[in-house]
């Protein structure tokens, strides 16, 4: 073969092989998730961009413990190395909203993007959000970051758990030197309106009653007794009305590291704050920086894509406009119960907000009862198909399966606004110095009633299972 024709052919296969080499070495790792692991960071961190963002930026410096000590999780200093310092007082900064000046909003993207350029983050970068991690309120910080991240188009980032202190406690080696990047390229090429309210998205859902508002304060900012005095006026202490707890703290170790709780301790937490955390949801807090913890366990933990975090939070609630209606400690039980008795849902499945009075007593019985009856006789006629031929038992079998279940699920729709009646109800039955006197006997013979059929439920569900399974 001649040298020439030699040549030309191994031009054409080692041209395609060298880009595409190059193509594969140039390809940014992905994330595997929102959050990841200390183990999974040691195992990549040379591919990664560390941000590391807190409050207190003399922390991130520090000095070293002395010899044969550990660093004290409370008074965590140092960063892990690699980490570089992202400045707080960019992440948040001063904005205005109706004309009216505010402070520790999202900045605006041009200063966004070049806060990530000194910060050596390109498009493609995959970041991890390390903050201080020894407190949840460590963690809210890096949640702020992640939030922004997110609502500038930038979705290949993730969140530390536990932070560096979850670094340290693991015996993992800290840095306390100012890490200084390479200039990045980063632009903001798009801005997700649809994770973001303002205060005229809050009136608007307040008044239409559809919306799941959550404080996640510290229950005492929420009922009043305190309030953040930079951000609240006094006038203003309380929550939002029909607004549900949720204090951030419950998300994660708040004594540290400040990992989140698993999701079923979430869940739990939740359920025991009359909390739906599949719901339609805006959450906030004073400046909306602690809220965005529970915007990223709610949307990016949980996968509640309907979950929005409002920017202003009670800063601009309070200071927009003075008739903003707040509740506090006296008003919180009645916000509930308006709350409960503004929400029904129609035969189609539909949910439509009421402002009319709730539902008497009686009438949660008679449904109740009516729901239990309809139940039995479907399930029972069904059941009654045990003495025909092997394939028909089978297929009402099936279908009796298929219709008990969607009755039951039919049954948790029409029933669970009116749990919290129920339970408050149960108390009231046994304290009667918290109503009055004539309505004793109205509660006491509700709850009566319900448990009967409670009890009757419950025997139901055993006449199913001995019709299933004589053995």
């Amino acid at each position: 073969m001649k040298p020439q024709k030699f040549t030309k052919i191994l031009w054409r296969v080692a041209v395609p092989i060298a880009f595409g080499l190059t193509w594969t070495t140039a390809a940014a790792l992905q994330v595997p998730g929102p959050l990841v692991e200390t183990g999974w960071l040691a195992e990549h961190q040379a591919e990664v961009v560390l941000l590391d963002v807190r409050e207190d930026v003399a922390s991130y410096l520090g000095t070293p413990p002395g010899p044969g000590q550990t660093p004290d999780i409370g008074k965590l200093t140092g960063h892990v190395p690699g980490a570089i310092s992202v400045p707080w007082k960019r992440v948040v900064v001063k904005g205005a909203e109706q004309g009216a000046p505010l402070k520790a909003m999202l900045p605006p993207p041009e200063a966004f993007a070049a806060l990530m350029r000194d910060s050596g983050v390109n498009n493609d970068s995959a970041l991890i959000i390390a903050g201080r991690g020894a407190t949840a309120k460590d963690q809210a910080y890096a949640t702020r970051l992640y939030f922004t991240l997110k609502y500038f188009g930038h979705d290949n980032v993730a969140l530390l758990n536990g932070g560096t202190a979850q670094w340290a406690q693991e015996g993992r080696p800290l840095a306390y030197n100012q890490v200084t990047p390479s200039k990045g390229e980063f632009a903001v090429t798009q801005t997700r309106e649809d994770l973001l309210v303002d205060t005229k998205d809050v009136e608007a859902a307040v008044q239409a009653g559809d919306l799941q508002l959550l404080d996640c304060r510290t229950e005492d900012r929420y009922l009043g007794l305190s309030y953040k005095r930079d951000a609240v006026s006094p006038e203003h202490k309380g929550h939002i009305a029909g607004a549900k707890t949720l204090p951030f703290i419950l998300l994660g170790d708040n004594a540290g590291p400040a990992k989140l709780y698993s999701t079923q301790e979430i869940r739990d937490v939740a359920a025991l704050k009359g909390v739906d955390l599949d719901a339609p949801t805006i959450l906030y807090c004073d400046t909306g920086t602690t809220a965005s913890l529970g915007w990223f366990v709610l949307h990016e933990v949980l996968g509640n894509e309907d979950t929005r975090l409002y920017d202003g939070s009670m800063h601009a609630w309070s200071r927009l406009d003075p008739a903003h209606a707040v509740a506090a400690l006296g008003e919180a039980r009645k916000d509930e119960a308006r709350d409960e008795a503004s929400r029904t849902e129609s035969e189609t499945g539909h949910q439509a907000a009421l402002m009319g009075p709730p539902r008497s007593l009686q009438t949660l019985v008679d449904e109740r009862r009516d729901a239990l009856r309809r139940r039995r006789n479907a399930y029972f006629d069904a059941a009654s198909g045990r003495h025909l031929f092997q394939p028909a038992w089978l297929t009402a079998r099936e279908e009796m399966l298929d219709g008990y279940q969607d009755s039951r699920r039919a049954a948790h729709r029409q029933y669970r606004d009116s749990t919290k009646l129920y339970r408050d109800a149960m108390r009231d039955a046994y304290a009667p110095w918290s109503r009055p006197r004539h309505e004793w006997a109205e509660i006491r013979h509700f709850v009566s009633q319900m448990e009967q059929l409670d009890r009757q439920e419950h025997y139901d569900a055993l006449r199913l299972t001995r019709a299933y399974a004589p053995w």
